[in-house]
């Protein structure tokens, strides 16, 4: 037989050109992997959205937004603040991922006693766990009664007035948050 008429007869079968042979196997495999594929493609997707649901929704910022932006669209507005207070500066934490930086026209005693008093309104209450002399640790409770906030406030003499520091962060669902 001509190398014309192998090629043709080759054709014929769906071979394209292929050795004699190696086209149907390769089909076969193919055939033969594909249900493994979607198999694992289905419990990749499963995890990736279960493991979505393990975090808390909180505003995904683009990447583009500086870390000012981030601070500022991640704030709890539930966290109460003294009459008068400013922010002035925003951005990453020391201690947890978000850190506001703002004055008061109180004194820092002041200040602290405002937190201690009005911490209970939405949902908020300070904690003893982190406090200590002009810091209060306060935490926030949602609708179902988990903690799904923690904020540390630290208050310092600014001249007549406060320098007022919060740092925050949302928890998420595997610490307690939902």
């Amino acid at each position: 037989m001509s190398a014309a008429g192998a090629v043709a007869r080759r054709q014929g079968a769906g071979l394209s050109g292929a050795a004699p042979g190696r086209g149907g196997a390769l089909a076969k495999a193919l055939r033969g992997m594909l249900p493994r594929l979607v198999l694992r493609a289905a419990a990749s997707l499963l995890l990736v959205s279960a493991g979505a649901a393990l975090v808390r929704e909180v505003p995904v910022a683009p990447p583009t937004w500086s870390a000012r932006q981030r601070a500022l669209a991640a704030f709890p507005s539930s966290l109460p603040q003294p009459p008068g207070t400013r922010i002035v500066g925003a951005g990453a934490g020391k201690e947890l991922p978000y850190r506001i930086d703002a004055t008061a026209p109180l004194t820092p005693q002041a200040v602290a006693a405002y937190y201690g008093r009005t911490a209970a309104t939405g949902g908020w209450a300070a904690s003893a766990a982190g406090a200590r002399p002009g810091r209060i640790e306060l935490l926030h409770t949602n609708a179902r009664g988990r903690t799904d906030f923690v904020a540390h406030v630290e208050v310092t003499p600014d001249g007549g007035a406060s320098r007022v520091i919060i740092e925050f962060s949302p928890l998420p669902l595997v610490l307690g948050g939902l």
